[in-house]
């Protein structure tokens, strides 16, 4: 789950890219991040299907460049699933994360490239995301988010112990805030931020389950707080949470992206005050 604040325009570092699907075209604005790595691409994808990424991340290990791939042991054990095999038998660094609880999966989407550069958001590098999915993609130039993401994924390779909290230092106060599930309990953040709103809280999420949240929500609402929610019709169908939100006057919409058999609404995203963006991989669910 990665944070982010709006910062004054005399200080601002370089500000992120942003790409939405289907209107944008997430795939050629990482590939076009990928070609200028020179030292390293390590990705964390819960889901692979799409073979220009492969082929690309050959390509760079082919020049020098360090590519290590981490992806869920689960999704790739379907048999719909086969890229890992492939990138395996050409030579590519990839582990297969798995995980110690049932219905616990490596969620992940995000890339490091070299020491610069972090790319995440709700996009999995298939051909659904591409092509049908409502997605977001954000591209953040900035060294110590990338140490908060090397630690990470070192963490999901067991190279290094779990670690809470951020090892670049940076905090609510940063312009940038990453937190990782479950250690970094992104649930409670969640929370806090919801409780402290002002003015509004707009909320574009695929699978809204934890009825905490939409409680708070709620009482947002009822203290006068403008409450928008936009949650997917193939994830409402199997909880009571939106309605927890609705019943407080909160405007909520289950929408349905039928541009294909197996399209979504995928976003996991929120705007706070009109000052915080909420973004990453997370659905707010248990």
């Amino acid at each position: 789950l990665l944070l982010f604040a709006a910062a004054p325009a005399a200080a601002a570092p370089s500000d992120p890219t942003l790409v939405f699907q289907p209107f944008g075209d997430s795939r050629a604005t990482t590939l076009a991040r990928l070609d200028r790595a020179t030292r390293r691409v390590w990705v964390a994808q819960y889901n692979i299907r799409d073979e220009a990424f492969v082929e690309r991340l050959l390509a760079l290990k082919a020049r020098g460049v360090d590519v290590r791939i981490v992806i869920d042991a689960k999704n790739a054990a379907n048999p719909w699933n086969t890229l890992d095999d492939t990138m395996v038998q050409r030579g590519l660094n990839v582990h297969r994360k798995s995980h110690s609880s049932r219905y616990g999966i490596m969620h992940h989407k995000f890339t490091i490239i070299d020491d610069s550069t972090v790319i995440t958001g709700s996009f999995n590098w298939n051909e659904t995301a591409r092509l049908s999915n409502n997605e977001n993609l954000i591209v953040i130039d900035s060294a110590e988010l990338v140490r908060d993401y090397e630690q990470e994924f070192l963490e999901l390779t067991g190279a290094r112990p779990e670690q809470r909290g951020s090892v670049a230092g940076l905090g609510t106060s940063s312009r940038y805030h990453v937190l990782f599930s479950p250690e970094d309990r992104v649930d409670r953040r969640l929370k806090q931020l919801i409780d402290n709103a002002r003015s509004s809280i707009r909320i574009a999420v695929f699978s809204f389950r934890d009825r905490v949240i939409a409680d708070a929500l709620a009482a947002a609402s009822r203290r006068g707080v403008t409450v928008e929610l936009v949650t997917e019709e193939k994830q409402a169908a199997y909880t009571d949470a939106d309605e927890r939100v609705a019943s407080a006057g909160a405007r909520v919409v289950v929408g349905a992206n039928r541009s294909s058999t197996y399209a979504a609404m995928h976003h996991k995203y929120a705007v706070i005050d009109d000052e915080v963006v909420v973004t990453g991989a997370c659905n707010w669910s248990y």
